[in-house]
This record gives C-alpha cells, sequence and structure tokens, in this order.
C-alpha cells in the first residue's frame, strides 16, 4: 500500500512513517517543516515540504496513492487570542483543503488525527501504575 503521511517530520509522524515502512508500505512523506516544531525548515530526506493549505500541491502528491495518514497541525497552546488565526487557518483549513483533493481524488482509506489542543491532556499512569491528572494550566 502507498500511504501518504501529513505531518510526517513530527513526533507522531516520523513514528508512523517508521511503522508503515517496517510493515512494507510505501511511504510519501509531506511536512511543512514550521521552524517552531522542527528546529528548521529543512525537511528530512525524502520528504516534500508542503503546507497542509496549498491546493496545488495535492494532485501530484496523491498520485498512486491507497490511503493518507493526516497527522499535520499546529500544536500547542497559543501564548494569546492573536495565535489563533494560525491555528485555525493551519488545522482547520489544512484540514478542508486536504479533504478537498481527497473529494477529487479518493483514497480506500483515511486516518485524521487531532491534538491535546482540540482534546486537552487527559489522564495518564503514574509509573507505580496508579491513575493521575494533569496539572491544572495556570490562571485556570
Amino acid at each position: 500500500m502507498k500511504v501518504l503521511l501529513t505531518g510526517s517530520a513530527g513526533f507522531i509522524g516520523t513514528a508512523i512513517g517508521a511503522a508503515l515502512e517496517d510493515a512494507g508500505h510505501g511511504v510519501v512523506r509531506v511536512d511543512a517543516m514550521l521552524p517552531q516544531a522542527h528546529g528548521t525548515t529543512e525537511p528530512p530526506a525524502g520528504t516534500h515540504r508542503v503546507d497542509v493549505r496549498d491546493a496545488a500541491a495535492w494532485p501530484a502528491l496523491l498520485d498512486g496513492v491507497d490511503a493518507v495518514c493526516h497527522q499535520a497541525a499546529v500544536v500547542g497552546a497559543g501564548v494569546s487570542v492573536a495565535d489563533l488565526p494560525a491555528y485555525a487557518g493551519a488545522n482547520d483549513l489544512g484540514t478542508a483543503v486536504l479533504l478537498d483533493a481527497l473529494a477529487r481524488r479518493p483514497v480506500e482509506r483515511l486516518v485524521c488525527a487531532s491534538s491535546m489542543s482540540v482534546y486537552g491532556e487527559g489522564l495518564a499512569r503514574s509509573a507505580d501504575g496508579a491513575t493521575v491528572a494533569p496539572p491544572a494550566e495556570a490562571g485556570s
């Protein structure tokens, strides 16, 4: 299977890409390479540097693809309300642009992930196995 993987240079995307390749799948790696997330704008070898909002990029990237694993997102709690347009632009509009491309060039499967920016940190387990809640944010 040939899988297009957005957010491929991120924490989760890197692990997913490796798992896909270990399972024998071809991977088309895509990442915007935002310096605040990666510390660089240079993509790893074999990665297409593409902003998910770039509708013109999708037709060529989707050629021959069987599935899409959409992990691209700007993550983290913004410093201020002024950060909201950047988050919504990349996460919401970017996903919409990709979905529009998939409507024009359907694939067999789509896996779409969200970030903790949407659903929160949730519960975790301590070293002794006890369930613990993350600490409250300052000012909440």
